[in-house]
């Protein structure tokens, strides 16, 4: 209600904000000693340095207060504010948590400036702010619409103290604080500012959360619905969604119960986690984050660098590596499975072996028969049979009367015996475990795969695309361009379920965390995908919040205990195992181990290779007959003439 009041203020008091003069003149009626006072809060920080963001009218005032300064002031800058972005970027980037920045300005002028830091999502928390504004006579109810504009600014976690110039001439106090909807608020604290050392007020911001309770406030979060993290359930009119399940809901209920706060869900802007441009911008849930529309964002959110620029996270409350999901390697054609024993070029030297040791025993038997005129003497044909008989472990009946043969036959039944023994062991093997595909187990494999008709698929809106993408060589570098070269709607997946379906039903690697093993090994069973050996990419898993804001380490305080004492772990195992087993995967592998009649196609293939030899000799032979016994009869009609 308090946000759709301040911003009706902004639509009917146009010139709080949208009717801003390029430039508000202020009324200088700002002093030395005004300023000094403001200061006064630096002393009680050692080692505080300063900074001054001013009106152009205040510029010999700055000046005169710089010189002022004493010589163990650790440093400071001045900029004179010209309506710049970039001005902020520099002051914003040379600060640090103990840097405090004086702004002197007219009111509307300041509300301009938090415009600028909320449209450029700079981070302001990085400063403590000191504002000083006035405000001329008659303008009291002015001065209480442009407060009610910059409490809808000022993010949350940003340390403001304001101090209000009056028309009396003293300097009012004000500090924000969160109220019960989540809206920063200013309350009236003192007209004395050195009392505001450490918030001052009881009612401060920090104060609740110091006791790690925000009573009751209700934040809004953004999600990406997922299988195991967040399931929805019905839509609610205002867009939000009720969860009904999901392993990251427990946690958020656990961080609800302890930190006692609601919640209101809403859908990442574009179903992606969120990635980080070079110019700034951010998208899906880190978008949202970045861009304050939510208090935080959660779904197994990565924290990267380029993120952490823009959001805060907590503290990691999971971690996991990354892996690669395949298709399970199918089995390899085993229809020359008879001949897989030996390499091609095996195969020939023993073809040749076979080819040539008959007419080099018939030769040397030949040669031996002119000394020994009694032996036995046999034809070609029989000596190269009987020598192939012996390479199919058949008997040999080839008789050798001299010692040169024996020795031919000695040292052929040997080769015969090595071959022979080798080829039925490594046969056996072959058929006994099965033969698979070359699995892609890492990184390294992916540009074969891709060869081979594989499309590598990431997770739109992961890590993984900033991952790959900001790679300037290496491996990250060739998958990214095999990624970009492909189709948009092949490469980036809208969701973890997607990924997987693709990868069940065609040729595609997908790259998810480990965490993703178990839950669809018990989906789809063990011989429907296949896990990559090779981890990479460790990932830390936190929440991420808004920069600067308090919540950051409330979320952290307690998700340290949970994750120390184990419970985290205990409830993720406990979901795995109530996802339910795919049928498959209860299925018992075969006890025994049968030849069928696909490992054994070579060999009919042989044999019906051999009988269609056969018939044709049989049909050349039978013309050959014929045409012999044709031409004898001619022969014997010419004679009988």
């Amino acid at each position: 209600m308090r946000i759709l009041v301040a911003l009706a203020i902004m639509v009917v008091f146009p010139q709080s904000v949208r009717g801003l003069p390029e430039y508000y003149r202020p009324s200088g009626t700002l002093t030395f000693r005004d300023v000094g006072r403001v200061l006064r809060i630096t002393e009680h920080f050692p080692g505080a340095s300063l900074q001054f963001l001013y009106a152009q009218d205040y510029e010999d005032l700055v000046r005169n207060v710089i010189n002022s300064l004493p010589s163990e002031t650790s440093g400071h800058m001045s900029f004179k504010n010209n309506g710049s972005v970039e001005t902020l970027r520099q002051m914003f980037e040379y600060s640090t948590a103990n840097t405090f920045l004086v702004l002197l300005e007219s009111p509307s002028n300041v509300i301009k400036i938090f415009i600028k830091i909320k449209e450029n999502m700079l981070k302001c928390h990085t400063v403590q702010w000191l504002l000083l504004m006035e405000g001329k006579d008659n303008e009291e109810e002015g001065m209480k619409e442009s407060i009610a504009v910059l409490e809808t600014l000022v993010p949350e976690g940003t340390n403001v103290r304001l101090f209000l110039k009056n028309p009396e001439g003293s300097l009012e106090v004000f500090l924000p604080f969160i109220d019960k909807y989540g809206v920063t608020r200013f309350q009236f604290n003192s007209k004395n500012p050195e009392d505001v050392i450490d918030g001052g007020n009881p009612h401060h911001l920090k104060k609740d959360l110091h006791r790690y309770s925000l009573s009751g406030r209700q934040l809004t979060m953004a999600i990406k619905p997922s299988i195991f993290i967040f399931h929805l359930g019905r839509a609610n009119p205002d867009g939000s969604y009720e969860l009904v399940g999901g392993g990251e809901l427990v946690i958020i209920n656990a961080l609800s119960y302890a930190l006692n706060f609601t919640y209101k869900a809403f859908l990442s802007s574009d179903n992606s986690f969120g990635n980080v441009y070079p110019n700034g911008t951010a998208t899906g849930i880190i978008g949202m984050v970045a861009r304050r529309e939510v208090t935080f964002g959660a779904t197994a959110l990565g924290i990267t660098w380029d993120r952490e620029a823009v959001v805060d996270f907590t503290t990691p409350y999971m971690f996991q590596r990354s892996l690669l999901f395949s298709r399970f390697p199918k089995e390899k054609n085993q229809a020359l499975a008879v001949l897989s024993p030996y390499q091609l070029q095996v195969w020939i030297s023993l073809t040749a072996s076979v080819l040539f040791i008959g007419p080099i025993a018939y030769l040397v038997s030949l040669l031996g028969s002119q000394c020994q005129p009694a032996g036995v003497k046999a034809s070609l044909q029989w000596y190269s049979f009987n020598m192939f008989r012996n390479i199919v472990v058949q008997g040999n009946y080839i008789e050798g009367v001299s010692w040169s043969v024996r020795f031919i036959l000695f040292i052929w039944f040997v080769f015969c015996l090595i071959f022979s023994a080798l080829y039925s062991g490594v046969l056996t093997a072959v058929l006994a475990v099965p033969s698979y595909e070359t699995p892609i187990d890492s990184l390294t494999d992916l540009p074969r795969a891709s060869q081979e008709g594989f499309t590598i698929s990431l997770l739109a809106g992961s890590s993984y695309v900033s991952l790959f993408k900001e790679a300037e060589e290496g491996i990250y570098k060739q998958i990214w361009n095999i990624v970009s070269f492909q189709d948009y709607s092949t490469s980036f997946m809208t969701s973890i379920d997607d990924g997987m379906r693709t990868v069940i039903e065609g040729k595609h690697v997908f790259i998810a965390g480990e965490n993703y093993k178990s839950i669809y090994s018990r989906k789809y069973g063990n011989k429907r995908l296949h896990f990559g050996r090779e981890m990479f990419f460790p990932i830390s898993i936190g929440v991420a919040c808004q920069s600067g804001s308090p919540i950051t380490p409330a979320f952290t305080h307690v998700l340290l205990r949970l994750r120390e004492a184990g419970i985290i772990d205990h409830w993720i195992h406990s979901l795995f195992q109530q996802i339910p087993l795919d049928a498959s995967a209860r299925k018992s592998e075969p006890a025994d181990f049968s030849i069928t009649v696909t490992h054994l196609q070579a060999g009919f293939y042989l044999f019906f290779i051999g009988l269609s030899v056969a018939s044709v000799a049989l049909v050349l032979e039978f013309a050959i007959f014929f045409h012999e016994r044709e031409k004898l009869y001619q022969d014997s009609q010419v004679l009988s003439g």
